[in-house]
């Protein structure tokens, strides 16, 4: 269908279950791009592969509502939402499916959005043992998303003043973990309370067709892969290993037909392990945007290293 900009199969699906994902955020402001039909689709999809979900929903209700993952080790929660470039209509009501939409206006979180978000927190806390809340986000302040990375501003490289204390809230609402993206870069990493916030990890997949793509800075291609670990509840590290997304696939692009599934789609904007100077470089930019938060990130060959202070 040529109505929606970002698509994929449902075999998509089943190749993150087979890599190893199982707990999956579905808010985003392109979830609606194929209408109602597109969220029931994917919602459909993710129950029949048992992958734990959240931030869409046949309703208001069940968007909003935290998703379940339990473990040997405990039940995990995870609360999504998306905020900023959720077109008209995509968010959900009590009656329609949708997004689990944050709206922001005149710099601040919508006041009943954001009393139902912590509510959805608050009860996840009371019933799992970890909570994660992720954030699909677009608004860097009044400067619109496009504008800010066509002209590249400074705006792109870290979150806005409103997101740091909005996060701070849901971490107070009973967050363990927060983790964003949007921007497409990476952003630092702040310690509130003991409780790692990812500003923004980066691009992890950007199979995007070129005629769309109108973003091509270099460090929209490079990203990383968190890993936190945690020992009887209490945080232990905080690792990251730097990846850098092939920009061309194998093939020819289809000039003609941007929604052709061939090959070159198929294997342009995949993820791959980086070393060396662009390993180095990745990861010095990460540590460079967390020293604003306070946090010291060591950087050691092709990994880096989060310093934690005694009681994280």
């Amino acid at each position: 269908m040529n109505e929606g900009r970002l698509l994929a199969p449902p075999a998509a699906l089943e190749s993150l279950k087979a890599i190893g994902f199982n707990l999956l955020s579905l808010a985003n402001n392109h979830a609606w791009d194929l209408k109602a039909i597109g969220i029931q689709s994917t919602l459909k999809e993710v129950e029949r592969l048992g992958i734990a979900h959240a931030g869409t929903g046949n309703t208001l209700q069940e968007a909003a509502a935290p998703a379940y993952m339990k473990t040997p080790k405990g039940t995990v929660a995870l609360v999504a939402i998306a905020s900023g470039l959720v077109a008209d209509g995509a968010a959900a009501t009590p009656t329609r499916p949708g997004v689990n939409e944050l709206r922001v206006v005149d710099g601040k979180p919508h006041a009943q959005d954001a009393d139902r978000i912590l509510s959805s927190i608050r009860e996840a806390r009371s019933k799992a043992d970890f909570v994660i809340v992720y954030q699909h986000n677009h608004v860097f302040g009044d400067v619109p998303f496009g504008t800010m990375m066509l002209e590249e501003l400074p705006e792109r490289l870290g979150p806005a003043d409103w997101l740091k204390a909005w996060t701070h809230s849901e971490i107070d609402a009973g967050a363990d973990l927060i983790v964003m993206h949007g921007a497409p870069i990476v952003h630092g990493l702040e310690l509130y309370r003991g409780r790692p916030i990812f500003f923004d990890l980066g691009n992890f997949f950007f199979q995007y067709p070129p005629a769309r793509v109108s973003l091509d800075e270099p460090i929209i291609w490079e990203s990383v892969v968190a890993s936190v670990e945690y020992r009887a509840k209490q945080l232990h590290s905080i690792k990251f290993k730097p990846l850098a997304i092939n920009k061309l696939g194998q093939g020819q692009a289809d000039t003609h037909d941007e929604h052709t599934n061939n090959l070159f789609l198929q294997t342009r904007g995949l993820p791959a392990p980086v070393k060396g100077e662009q390993a180095r470089f990745i990861l010095q930019r990460l540590a460079n945007a967390s020293k604003a938060f306070g946090t010291i990130v060591n950087v050691s060959g092709d990994m880096a290293e989060v310093v934690l202070r005694p009681g994280s």
